[in-house]
């Protein structure tokens, strides 16, 4: 196990790299080596542990992957649909079972995302001290654009909760961490990255209803008096950054940057209508796809939903749908009377969902075999593979119990813990 897990963190990395393109295209293309090290070895080890994985949420994912490669006999471009079924239904599959493996193993299942995080955010730091980075005035740092940059720090941003709650009696790491995560929280706010930042602040709001209300008020005082403090220095910056530069992102209309991009995507989004236009196609750009120019003749479509729709339909769209239902259904069901840090973690495991969902409606990766996918199955499977791996060790404590003292007497001990 300990191999694949380096297996696994290894392919995390790799399609990391594709964030960033100046690291040339060695970046781009290592994911598909690591693609094809990280399926077998996912099938191998799988097997040998003999683990019973989500069999729910894999079959919702069969069912959606037999759609989308339906859509092929009707494609606009056949080659495209099928050549990207195979790379994206594999990928998501060995992600998420891998992410359900090491999750189950670590004392914090979502560990080896620290490997992201902290490069990224140390990087981005030293280029922010440096004063580059800066595209169009918004941060990028060293990434491809700033909302990749601010979605790679939010989505890999669980790991830092989780140890930021575990070290938080030891002043020398809690400062460590505390100084991480306000570093991350600048560069999202300098990027101007707003879907990212409000994942951020979604998981980091349902992290907290696990704290007591103790560490619940020191929260709430440290943001005030942040607050307070620019509001004193410079009073004008509030209003200016917050609104002008993040929420209107220093346009004249919020959805000013999305306006005609989300329009274009409703549009094709109607002509895929019921069937699809055909799974991985941009209607009108990807007929001119060929695998020679691999990645190129696509359209950002912007909103995931619309994405969806346009690839496979309305058919497609009510099988993503039935998919993440069954994500979610499974980790509510092994969240259940969670307590402590099992409460934690679910906590944690929903405000992901729920904040890269949202970050999803304004940036269309979800059927994508890119980073921002990779991470979001890797996490989910990380989530369900604690959550269960929390209630097996209930289950083995409440048997061993019941047949030391009895079924009254376990159920007493484990309901007064």
């Amino acid at each position: 196990m300990r191999t694949y897990r380096w297996v696994f963190l290894a392919a995390l990395i790799a399609f990391s790299l594709a964030n960033f393109p100046i690291l040339g295209r060695a970046a781009t293309y290592c994911r598909f080596a690591a693609q094809a090290i990280l399926v077998p070895a996912t099938i191998v080890m799988t097997v040998r542990l003999r683990t019973s994985v989500p069999r729910s949420v894999l079959a919702a994912m069969y069912i959606f992957a037999t759609w989308a490669f339906v859509t092929s006999f009707w494609s606009e471009n056949t080659e495209l649909t099928v050549l990207k079924w195979a790379v994206v239904m594999t990928l998501w599959m060995a992600v998420f079972v891998g992410g359900f493996l090491v999750g189950r193993i670590d004392r914090n299942p979502f560990h080896l995302l620290g490997f992201i995080l902290v490069p990224v955010v140390l990087s981005s730091v030293v280029s922010l001290g440096r004063g580059d980075g800066y595209s169009g005035g918004f941060f990028r740092g060293y990434s491809g654009n700033s909302n990749t940059l601010g979605a790679v720090i939010a989505f890999t941003f669980p790991w830092l909760v989780f140890e930021l709650r575990s070290c938080w009696r030891i002043l020398a790491r809690r400062t460590a961490f505390l100084m991480m995560s306000l570093a991350a929280m600048v560069i999202i706010v300098e990027s101007r990255s707003r879907a990212s930042l409000a994942a951020l602040v979604i998981i980091s709001c349902s992290s907290l209803q696990a704290l007591n209300l103790g560490r619940k008020a020191v929260a709430i005082y440290v943001f005030l008096a942040l607050l307070l403090g620019v509001y004193v220095v410079k009073p004008g910056v509030l209003l200016q950054t917050f609104y002008g530069d993040i929420v209107l992102k220093r346009s004249e209309s919020a959805m000013n940057s999305r306006a005609g991009q989300m329009k274009t995507s409703y549009e094709k989004a109607k002509e895929g209508g019921v069937l699809g236009a055909g799974f991985g196609v941009s209607i009108g750009a990807s007929q001119y796809w060929h695998l020679e120019n691999f990645s190129n003749y696509s359209r950002e479509k912007g909103n995931s939903v619309l994405a969806v729709v346009e690839e496979t339909g309305l058919i497609g769209g009510v099988l993503y749908i039935l998919l993440l239902g069954t994500a979610f259904g499974y980790i509510r069901t092994y969240g259940r009377n969670a307590q402590g840090e099992h409460l934690f973690v679910y906590l944690l495991s929903l405000g992901f969902f729920a904040g890269a969902l949202f970050n999803s409606m304004f940036e269309a990766w979800i059927l994508s075999s890119g980073p921002d996918t990779v991470v979001f199955w890797a996490v989910v499977g990380m989530s369900c593979g604690a959550l269960n791996q929390y209630v097996e060790r209930r289950n083995v404590e409440f048997a061993s119990a019941q047949a030391s003292t009895g079924a009254l007497g376990a159920r007493a001990a484990l309901v007064s813990r």
